[in-house]
């Protein structure tokens, strides 16, 4: 174990820290009114933190219809101030 996680360089520490933040994640922390999704800058730290954010541009083709782009995907937590 001690190996997988030196490869992930992961701590056993920060592995339990993120099965808590996963264990705890409110779903409604990410919701401002009804069902409207906040945008990912106005979601708490926590949450933020929690979740894992996939963006799928859509590209118009002849004769009006879309189709995926491809998704972008990240942690929302991972990067800038998080």
């Amino acid at each position: 174990m001690q190996s997988l996680l030196a490869e992930l360089r992961c701590s056993a520490l920060e592995l339990m820290k993120q099965r808590m933040r996963a264990a705890f994640f409110r779903a409604e922390n990410m919701f401002s009114k009804g069902w409207e999704v906040l945008p990912v800058e106005q979601m708490e730290a926590e949450t933020r933190q929690a979740v894992e954010v996939s963006t799928v541009f859509a590209q118009e083709r002849a004769g009006g219809a879309c189709e995926a782009a491809g998704p972008k995907q990240g942690l929302a937590g991972a990067g800038e101030g998080a």
